[in-house]
């Protein structure tokens, strides 16, 4: 094996122990003073809705989610209201 195959090899693990490859972690694909669209994987609702509380706080509101829209089969996408 050679050394910039095995350094890279080697590097993986380290990666997703630092939460670089495959995190789990929500993102945020709009966002508005009327409103928050974050995408997470299936099973993490919470983790969405606790990153559009985190946005809509800021100007003194509570996120409502409004729908929640697979993407594919772990993928989705929240539209949460900012009241």
């Amino acid at each position: 094996m050679n050394k910039a195959l095995f350094a890279c090899v080697a590097t993986v693990p380290l990666l997703a122990s630092c939460g670089l490859v495959g995190s789990t972690k929500p993102s945020v694909i709009s966002s508005s003073p009327q409103g928050v669209t974050i995408k997470f994987k299936e099973g993490e609702i919470d983790n969405a809705t606790a990153k559009a509380n985190d946005i809509c706080r800021v100007q003194g509101r509570t996120a409502m989610l409004q729908r929640v829209t697979p993407q594919d089969e772990r993928k989705r996408i929240a539209s949460f209201d900012c009241r």
